[in-house]
């Protein structure tokens, strides 16, 4: 039970980061992170899609890491996205949580590869014999592989214009949630997409919220007093 809780803390924790997480067949085991590229490094502007797999005795013991999305680097496998863990499982202790492996481990990682412990035996061979050509590979596969539509993101400003459309289509007769039931289930969470497309009374209809509110209510669990509502509020 502890160990679910803390796999629901630290999930919720990295929403309110503003990280975008998709879920796979709704569990808080095994999710998606979508990773943007640090700033200060080779793949800046690049997006990945991480797969993020925390095993039952989270956080005793370090989740496991893989990149989805095709990224050149020596400690990360080319086909697979596997990342090498020596460093993570080292450094790992119960006090880490997933904030500090997408905003302290990855970024560090990516700006100081290590040629001499690879997963990517070329890459780590190019970055010893030329590293101009090595960080010219780098942005090659970036341009390729990791732009924002090719892991599925829109711009906010493409978002909106599609909002403004929907919009326009709507007759104004239905009601809020209303369709045929068909409609796939859209399992991308982030706060501002919370804050815009449901609104507080929203989170009491929206089915894709409900995760959002059990996340909620096992917090407020180990709570004095109920900080539910206050939690909500913040994200609306």
């Amino acid at each position: 039970m502890a160990s679910s809780k803390r796999r629901d803390t630290d999930l919720t924790k990295l929403m309110m980061k503003d990280y975008k997480v998709e879920l796979i067949n709704e569990s808080n085991h095994q999710f998606y992170v979508f990773f943007h590229g640090p700033a200060d490094s080779l793949y800046a502007g690049g997006v990945w899609k991480v797969s993020v797999e925390l095993p039952e005795e989270y956080p005793f013991s370090s989740p496991s890491i893989a990149f989805s999305t095709k990224i050149y680097h020596p400690n990360i496998h080319f086909e697979t996205g596997t990342v090498c863990v020596n460093v993570l499982n080292q450094t790992w202790s119960p006090l880490t949580d997933l904030v500090n492996v997408f905003e302290i481990y990855l970024p560090m990682l990516l700006n100081e590869p290590n040629a001499e412990d690879p997963l990517n035996a070329e890459a780590a061979a190019l970055l010893l014999r030329d590293r101009a050509a090595y960080e010219a590979k780098v942005k090659e596969i970036c341009a390729e592989f990791a732009k924002p539509e090719d892991v599925g993101l829109v711009s906010e400003e493409e978002s909106n214009d599609e909002e403004l459309t929907e919009d326009e289509n709507d007759s104004g007769d239905e009601t809020p949630g209303a369709g045929s039931g068909d409609e796939p289930m859209d399992k991308l969470f982030t706060k501002e997409k919370m804050r815009r497309e449901y609104p507080l009374l929203g989170l009491q209809t929206d089915p894709m919220m409900h995760k959002v509110k059990d996340i909620i209510a096992s917090l407020a669990q180990n709570m004095t007093f109920n900080f539910s509502v206050y939690i909500v509020n913040i994200m609306v």
